[in-house]
């Protein structure tokens, strides 16, 4: 068993989780043979059916899975799902939450905000401004950004719009490191303006943002000497995908992007007509004469329309929202009902997210989402419910580019915010992030996680925060912890896992008269924790 005061940087056999039940056993009944019970009330959702295949969620189609609607909505649609987030949920209802979660600007979150303000000013600041603000450093920017964005998915009340800017980031994709880089504050900032709104007006402003058309080579892009890589990428990538257009429709797209540039005076989008290209263009089946340099602006505008309301654009993007919040393998029919919800909202973000999180394949699919490690590590972050937060990487302590303990684990975890090397953004399918190197590197750091943050936020005094009394019973104790950070009821033979941990560090099983002692409270509640976290049950989204 690792010791819980293990420092970070050091190599850590992490607990091993409960043991998963045998791939041929019968749903819902452990190797043991032990049965989950459902919780008691009727927004229970069902346990996976019979013979499905929940492989690809990390777990097989015989682990029980028993728990409420409210819960799964908060593991889906929050980075880090915590008990309080699931009993609004329960309290409002599924559909009055979401619905307020698509209107963030009436939810207060002024702990975030005024973190963000106090600390990460720099990652809100336009590139113009960034040179006399950071002192000759605006390559910091790019940090403050990366770290603001760990403290959103920790403290954030407005969780579902950072799970949605996320997974536009993802699909719009400008890594902060990147060539775009001295842009990735108002980069950021544009995202979250759009996020809900219609897909169209957020690709009209990527395409015409510093941070996009630096990163595909459009501001060297002209008439004389046309570049590809954004008139290809926004095909490809942004909007229908490829099969659906051949290298003239490229070169066309090419032309019709060229004089969309940089004003490297004020570092501001600008569009230089004696750049453009002039004459008709045809590309898939938009048509326009493109007649005069001047109509550059107009045609790329009409162009984005064309493109954002494309059947094929509409079905990738459901995709990708199905994806992201119901499964790795989302039916064809959830698809396509999610392109119709997102063509009859006259491309509204809003209106997909909806969509996605009421449908039926939704709430049948708990267990088939498995968490990327900035999930697994926030969701024991804010589970702590840090009183104070001072990063190391704050504006004013000379150490802008320090992520903390946790963005350090989140790095082993290689899913540092937008800091996929590619150009199509982080998969986000469980075989790639339930690789063995991955998962030994979430076991070792959830030691640390559980430990907390003894610089930014302090070592986590976790009786405390679970409420652990001396005295109280282990078993009903384990039965309560696994509930209220997993949100999953764990069936007896688990239980019994944790509990033994939680009373004596795994010595021995513990039997219904143990109970919580001086030693407990010392020595195992985080051995405990850590075996919470690393199971199954901790790892799905």
């Amino acid at each position: 068993m690792p010791s819980s005061d293990s420092e970070p940087g050091g190599v850590d056999t992490a607990p091993a989780p409960p043991t998963a039940p045998a791939p041929d056993a019968e749903p819902g009944q452990t190797d043991s043979g032990a049965t989950a019970e459902p919780l008691a009330d009727d927004t229970v959702d069902e346990p996976a059916p019979a013979g499905s295949d929940l492989s690809t969620s990390g777990t097989t189609s015989s682990l029980p899975l028993a728990t409420t609607a409210a819960w799964h909505l908060a593991r889906r649609a929050a980075h880090a799902p915590t008990a309080e987030i699931a009993a609004r949920i329960a309290a409002m209802g599924t559909h009055a939450w979401i619905d307020r979660q698509l209107e963030p600007e009436g939810i207060g979150d002024s702990r975030l905000e005024d973190y963000v303000s106090r600390y990460f000013p720099w990652s809100r600041l336009p590139a113009a401004q960034l040179e006399n603000a950071t002192g000759g450093r605006p390559f910091l920017a790019e940090y403050q950004v990366r770290i603001a964005l760990l403290a959103r998915a920790r403290f954030t009340e407005r969780v579902l719009l950072e799970t949605v800017v996320e997974t536009l980031s993802d699909h719009i994709y400008v890594p902060l490191a990147g060539k775009g880089a001295p842009f990735s504050p108002d980069w950021d900032q544009t995202l979250r303006r759009h996020a809900l709104g219609p897909f169209n007006e957020l690709l009209h402003a990527a395409l015409r943002h510093p941070a996009v058309l630096r990163s595909f080579d459009n501001q060297h892009s002209t008439k004389d000497s046309p570049n590809e890589n954004l008139g290809r990428e926004l095909l490809e990538l942004m909007t229908v995908g490829s099969g659906h257009y051949t290298e003239e429709d490229v070169r066309q797209s090419a032309l019709l992007l060229t004089g969309h540039t940089i004003d490297w005076d004020t570092l501001e989008y600008a569009f230089v007509p004696e750049r453009h290209h002039v004459g008709a263009l045809q590309i898939m089946g938009f048509a326009h004469p493109n007649a005069s340099a001047e109509a550059g602006p107009t045609v790329l505008a009409e162009y984005v329309d064309h493109l954002a309301h494309h059947e094929a654009t509409a079905l990738r993007l459901a995709r990708r929202f199905a994806v992201r919040y119901i499964s790795d393998a989302p039916s064809a029919a959830v698809v396509e009902d999610l392109a119709a919800a997102y063509l009859d909202g006259d491309t509204s973000i809003a209106s997909l997210v909806r969509a996605t999180l009421t449908h039926e394949e939704f709430r049948t699919s708990a267990g088939r989402k498995w968490k990327r490690p900035l999930e697994y590590v926030m969701t024991i972050a804010r589970a702590a419910r840090p009183a104070e937060f001072v990063p190391d990487g704050r504006v004013g302590a000379n150490r802008e580019f320090d992520t903390g303990a946790y963005g350090w684990l989140v790095g082993l975890g290689q899913h540092l915010p937008r800091g996929w090397p590619g150009v199509d953004g982080y998969p986000d399918t469980a075989p790639y992030w339930r690789s063995p190197n991955r998962t030994l590197a979430m076991w070792n750091g959830t030691v640390h996680a559980v430990k907390g943050d003894a610089s930014e936020s302090g070592v986590t005094d976790w009786a405390q925060v679970l409420e652990i009394g001396l005295g109280d019973n282990v078993l009903r104790t384990a039965e309560r912890i696994t509930q209220h950070l997993t949100g999953f009821t764990w069936p007896r033979a688990h239980l019994e896992d944790v509990a033994a941990m939680l009373g004596n560090g795994g010595e021995r099983a513990v039997g219904p008269s143990d109970v919580i002692t001086e030693h407990s409270v010392t020595w195992h509640i985080k051995d405990a924790l850590q075996l919470v976290f690393a199971s199954p049950y901790g790892f799905l989204r």
